[in-house]
């Protein structure tokens, strides 16, 4: 390996060290940068450069998450241009400056306008257009500086080459992105319709999808463990304010002390999704698994954050949804539950089948859901089976196809 690449890489662990990272971070990083001094003496004879990090950061085999990879090529290139990297700056899988032509970047730019005007939030317009630029950049590097040149080709090779190292969900997400691309495109007179069907539908058939949890699971949720660590208190609050309040975990794990009034009992906020206002009440088993994680087991090193929710490991910083995904794991191994589900989101599902099954109406529902729109609740009627039965049809009065009449 060559000597300046060397010096980068004392430098980067040094930098490391500065955060505070763990023991267990610091010797994965160690381990990530091995990987990539063994791929250099493979491909470009030790010679380190960006063009080999970013190969490196695309190679699909490897186990080495992909962020991680990419975190590494970006520190790199910013230690040998000299500048200063703060702690938490992200870097992007794949370039948002300087990839698009002037024809690309002007229809893309129609798009995210076309975006705004249906009042998609900016956070949303910023995944589509990532999604977008990588799938650009792609056509640019296999010389195709038109939409009207796409074929069947070159989106089999877009899959195989740059989608296969990605989960199936992840797949599916970014094909739909583009499929919603080219209909905008269609409608623009850019691409022919049956240019839509060049984009293949990805799918993910789960052996099970549950519509809410267990009766065993809902009795663990509604009698938690004491929590002897850190983690199972923050575990505690943020499972009972997605349970009890239906948050979505988005807006649990960023809730902030500001929001909690602890004298009326109530929690405001302003929903991350959909920016509508939400005021719920703040019932007592809620209160103190949030009082007693902020109290008794809260690093006093986030004394700083405004978030109520914050790391564990050094450096401390707010939750994030990558650092909040194995709450439900957790929680499930702490209680011996034999009937699994993964992720928050189906406690939230879990709590509405019951206020309405109560009785209430979809209205009330809408409010608890901080939905804008009554339409946007109606799908969760699907979990009320009285409310449902009230749907059946009767088929009698449409008669029966010929065919069954033999």
């Amino acid at each position: 390996m060559d000597t300046k690449y060397w010096k980068d890489k004392e430098k980067l662990l040094k930098l490391l060290n500065s955060y505070n990272y763990s023991p267990y971070m610091l010797n994965r990083y160690k381990l990530y940068l091995q990987h990539l001094e063994k791929f250099t003496e493979k491909n470009y004879g030790g010679i380190y450069s960006t063009q080999a990090g970013n190969a490196w950061t695309h190679t699909a085999t490897l186990v080495v998450k992909i962020r991680y990879r990419n975190r590494i090529v970006g520190m790199i290139d910013d230690i040998r241009k000299k500048i200063i990297i703060p702690l938490g700056k992200n870097y992007s899988v794949y370039p948002l400056t300087g990839v698009c032509t002037k024809y690309y970047q002007n229809i893309l730019d129609d798009y995210l306008e076309y975006l705004r005007r249906y009042s998609y939030r900016e956070i949303t317009i910023k995944a589509k257009k990532k999604n977008l630029l990588f799938f650009i950049h792609y056509l640019e590097e296999i010389g195709i500086h038109d939409f009207a040149q796409i074929n069947l080709s070159c989106i089999n090779q877009f899959v195989s080459k740059y989608l296969n190292r990605y989960a199936l969900r992840t797949q599916r997400t970014k094909m739909s992105g583009i499929k919603a691309f080219f209909k905008f495109l269609i409608d623009k007179r850019i691409l022919l319709t049956q240019n839509l069907y060049l984009i293949p539908t990805i799918k993910q058939v789960p052996d099970h999808v549950p519509s809410i949890i267990s009766k065993a699971a809902q009795d663990a949720l509604n009698n938690l463990k004491p929590p002897t660590t850190e983690i199972e208190a923050r575990d505690n609050a943020i499972l009972l304010l997605t349970y009890k309040l239906s948050l979505r975990r988005g807006d649990a794990i960023s809730l902030k002390f500001s929001e909690v009034n602890w004298g009326n009992k109530t929690i405001s906020i302003v929903q991350q999704k959909t920016l509508v206002s939400l005021k719920l009440p703040l019932p007592d088993d809620v209160g103190d698994a949030l009082s007693n994680y902020i109290c008794n087991f809260r690093n006093d090193l986030g004394k700083d954050i405004p978030y109520i929710f914050i790391t564990v490991v050094p450096p401390i910083r707010p939750l994030n949804a990558a650092s909040s995904a194995f709450i439900a794991d957790r929680f499930q191994k702490r209680h011996n539950l034999e009937k699994k589900f993964s992720g928050l989101h189906i406690l939230r599902r879990t709590n509405i089948s019951s206020v309405l099954n109560a009785g209430n109406s979809l209205e009330i529902v809408t409010r608890i859901l901080g939905h804008s729109d009554i339409n946007s609740t109606k799908f969760y009627i699907n979990l009320d089976k009285k409310k449902m039965s009230c749907c059946k049809m009767n088929i009698t009065l449409l008669g029966f196809p010929e065919v069954l009449n033999d």
